[in-house]
């Protein structure tokens, strides 16, 4: 047992070297910039996840099942699949691998944003290896944060247009999901 964990331990820092973690904060005041209708270009994707990942309720966020299974019907019906939703989980590891976790801010979180997401991709093949979703409890029932959230444990960076879904204003965000589709290989 105890090589085992040795091992494990020893691989986990060798990967570690490789995985870069990319973080991704949601606004929700009212900028005094304008957002233009029209952005050139389409959304940057910047990892993928190569098996799809469970989804863990970390204990203690107020978030149902029902409401993390409506954000992600929004992208199954793009074409992203997930695994098993858990709910109630003891979230201690900050990288339990192939999970996208959901929980409220850490001491990390970075005001004033209403929700934040950390990935870790492993740089060589851009693969997703793990997420993290912070929300404020008020954020939580909120149109639109979780799902603008998941897009990013999805890859997706901000992308500027209005009523996107994707766009890094909640004010100026939408349910347009241009060039969001996962493409038939």
């Amino acid at each position: 047992m105890i090589s085992f964990l040795f091992v494990f331990v020893y691989l986990m820092s060798c990967m570690h070297a490789e995985i870069q973690v990319t973080e991704f904060g949601h606004q929700s005041y009212d900028l005094q910039e304008s957002y233009d209708v029209f952005t050139i270009g389409d959304p940057v994707q910047i990892g993928a996840w190569v098996k799809p990942p469970d989804i863990y309720i970390c204990n203690g966020t107020p978030i149902t099942i029902q409401r993390v299974s409506k954000a992600l019907n929004y992208w199954k019906k793009l074409g992203y699949n997930f695994g098993i939703i858990y709910e109630d989980v003891i979230c201690i590891q900050e990288r339990d691998m192939n999970t996208i976790k959901i929980s409220l801010p850490d001491n990390t979180f970075v005001e004033p944003n209403l929700a934040m997401t950390r990935t870790a991709r492993i740089t060589s093949t851009q693969e997703i290896v793990a997420a993290h979703v912070f929300i404020h409890a008020f954020a939580v029932s909120k149109e639109r944060v979780l799902e603008h959230e998941i897009g990013h444990a999805l890859g997706w960076q901000h992308y500027s247009r209005k009523y996107h879904i994707m766009h890094p204003n909640w004010n100026y965000g939408g349910h347009d999901d241009k060039g969001l589709k996962v493409e038939a290989d």
